[in-house]
This record gives C-alpha cells, structure tokens and sequence, in this order.
C-alpha cells in the first residue's frame, strides 16, 4: 500500500542548516527514507501474503479435514463452522480486492509525483490519497475475518471434542 509523500515531500525541498538548504543532508534523507518506505512496502506486500496463505489454508484445511476432528454427522453448533468458513473466504476476498486497490492507489501517488515534479503543480503532493486509506481499511478487515474465523472454527472443535469425551 502506497503511503502519501505529500507533506514529507515538501519538507525534504525545506532541509535547512543555519537558514540555509543543505544539499548534503537533503540526499541522505532522501536515501534513508528511500530504504525505510522500501522496507514498510515489503513489510505491507508480506502482511497481504500472510493473511491470503493463512486464510486459503486455513479454510481449506477446515474443510478437508475437520470431518476427520470432528464427524459432522454428530457435529453440534454447525452454524460456527460454516460461518468461520465464511469468515476465511471474507479474509481472502479484502486481501485481493486490497491488491486493485492498491494499485489504483500507485497510480494516483505516480499521477501526484509528475504533476509536482514535471508540471510543477506545486500542492501535487499534498493531494489526499484515497485509495491508500482504502487499501489500510481493508486491510484491517481482512485480518479481523480472519481472527474471528479462527475463534470460530477453534470454538466449533471445542464444543464438540469436549462433548465427545
């Protein structure tokens, strides 16, 4: 998920040591803040992954081999294991509907930087980024489904290994 630069963007032409713009420092801002959104991106791309892997496995694993836990044919509260199904299949869906998102959001923050810097419009940067709160909102979505699945499909054990013994 992209972040905006807008404000950021504009302190770093503001870098000033004794009222004076210091190129040196600007380019090693520049640098270092390079590597830390390279390393939150990498960061947000891997949280996307986690959350698709777990909620595909964990949905398929719940439905191939809960039988083999719990036969269904005595199974009780039936309605938690459906609807944590639906919570993992919720999870995955935010997750990649996230991912277009996301993309819109590159497009706009791209769009943003060429227009601050080729057109110089100068509040280019300071545009809010819609996409990008999207993208943050559907994120934290996708990993309550997926909590919530959890809890529901471990409570559907539960009740019904603990009747059974």
């Amino acid at each position: 998920m992209p972040r905006p630069a807008g404000r950021a963007a504009a302190r770093d032409r503001q870098i000033e040591i004794g009222g004076v713009v210091d190129e040196q420092a600007l380019k090693l801002y520049a640098e270092y803040r390079g590597r830390l959104e390279t390393q939150l991106q990498a960061a947000y791309d891997q949280f996307d992954k986690a959350i698709l892997t777990l909620s595909g496995g964990a949905l398929a694993l719940s439905i191939g081999f809960i039988k083999d836990v719990v036969p269904l044919s005595r199974a009780v509260w039936k309605p938690l294991l459906i609807s944590s199904w639906v919570g993992f299949a919720v999870a995955v869906l935010l997750t990649v509907v996230s991912f277009l998102v996301s993309q819109r959001a590159y497009e706009l923050q791209i769009q943003s930087a060429q227009d601050y810097f080729v057109d110089d419009v100068a509040d280019a940067l300071n545009r809010r980024n819609h996409c990008s709160g999207w993208v943050r909102g559907l994120n934290i979505a996708a990993i309550g489904s997926f909590i919530i699945a959890v809890v529901l499909t471990i409570s559907f054990v539960a009740v019904n290994t603990m009747r059974g013994s």
